[in-house]
C-alpha cells in the first residue's frame, strides 16, 4: 500500500524544557566562539554549529508563541546576538509593547540592556512580516511619534502636488523610495536642489 504525502511528514516533538535547554547550550557555545576567536577564523566552527541548530530545530514543532528570538531562528540563524533576544514574548507582544510606548529594548531582549540597532531593525522587519504591519508605524511607535496625517496613500499633499508638477521625473523617483509626508519630500526636494515652493 502506497504512503499518502502526510505518512512522509517526519513526526515532530513539541517544545518542552528539553528543547530550551538545548538551545541554551546552543547560544552559550555561539558565545564562546565569539569569545574566543577572532572574527576571520570564526567562519568554520559558526556554520557547523548554524547548521547543529538548524538540524536540532527540525525535530521539533514550531513554537505555540512566534517570538522574536524564533523569527530570527527562522529567517537570520546567523545574527550573532540571537541569543540575546527573548523568546518568551511573541512579536505581537513586542509590538503591543511599542505602541504603548514601553522601552523596546527592555522589552525584547533578555538582559532588558539592549542589543544592535540591526537586531531590532530585523526584529520590527519580523513584525511587519508576521503581523501585517507597516515597517514605518512600528518605527514611529518605536520613537513615540504618531503617523502623520498626511501621509500619501494614493492623494497628493501639497508638496507632492507641487513637486509632481514641477518635476514629474524626480518625484516618481522619490516616490519609488516610499511614501512619505510633507515635510520629509520638502527635506529631500530641498537635497535634491527642488524648488518646490
Amino acid at each position: 500500500m502506497a504512503k499518502s504525502p502526510l505518512d512522509l511528514i517526519p513526526t515532530r516533538k513539541p517544545r518542552d524544557d528539553a528543547y530550551n535547554q538545548k538551545m541554551n547550550d546552543f547560544y552559550s557555545q555561539r558565545k564562546a566562539l565569539l569569545d574566543a576567536k577572532p572574527s576571520k577564523y570564526l567562519e568554520p566552527e559558526w556554520n557547523k554549529l548554524t547548521e547543529q541548530i538548524q538540524q536540532f530545530r527540525e525535530g521539533y514543532e514550531p513554537a505555540k508563541v512566534y517570538s522574536p528570538r524564533e523569527y530570527l531562528l527562522d529567517n537570520d540563524i546567523d545574527e550573532f546576538q540571537i541569543d540575546q533576544v527573548r523568546d518568551d514574548v511573541s512579536l505581537e507582544d513586542v509590538y503591543n509593547a511599542v505602541k504603548n510606548g514601553e522601552d523596546f529594548y527592555k522589552y525584547a531582549s533578555v538582559d532588558g540592556k539592549g542589543f544592535d540597532s540591526a537586531v531590532r531593525e530585523k526584529i520590527f522587519s519580523g513584525i511587519a512580516d508576521r503581523l501585517g504591519v507597516d515597517y514605518d508605524d512600528i518605527y514611529n511607535a518605536w520613537l513615540g511619534r504618531k503617523k502623520p496625517a498626511n501621509l500619501d496613500n494614493g492623494n497628493p499633499t501639497p508638496y507632492k502636488s507641487k513637486l509632481l508638477a514641477k518635476y514629474p521625473d524626480k518625484y516618481k523617483n522619490l516616490k519609488s523610495q516610499g511614501s512619505y509626508d510633507d515635510e520629509t519630500i520638502d527635506i529631500l526636494a530641498r537635497a535634491f536642489g527642488i524648488d518646490i515652493d
